[in-house]
């Protein structure tokens, strides 16, 4: 999908929509329900953000509470600022998200 400004899916193989909750923090929906909770999440994405100085990118599947859903994962992406020496998010033009249900 794409990440920045208004977010849209690109290709959606049981993607509903994605929920940009705020820079670099999305939830890919899915159209329909996983069969459980027990289903593999891999991410990349292209190396998208600010300009500057980094040593490397990070990607975070997160859930809520603790509980995983049937319905959506949540993902943020982000990198190491040299700078600063602070871990911030950021948006992606490109985000490859795949899910094998278990």
């Amino acid at each position: 999908f794409n990440g920045t400004g208004t977010v849209s899916v690109t290709n959606d193989f049981n993607v509903s929509s994605i929920t940009d909750h705020a820079t670099g923090d999305w939830s890919v929906n899915f159209g329909s329900n996983m069969a459980n909770a027990n289903y593999c999440v891999m991410c990349c994405s292209n190396s998208d953000g600010p300009t500057g100085p980094s040593n490397w990118g990070f990607i975070c599947v997160t859930q809520v509470k603790d509980t995983p859903s049937v319905s959506a994962v949540r993902i943020c992406r982000g990198h190491e600022d040299t700078n600063t020496n602070n871990y911030v998010l950021v948006d992606t033009s490109m985000m490859f998200v795949t899910i094998c249900d278990g």
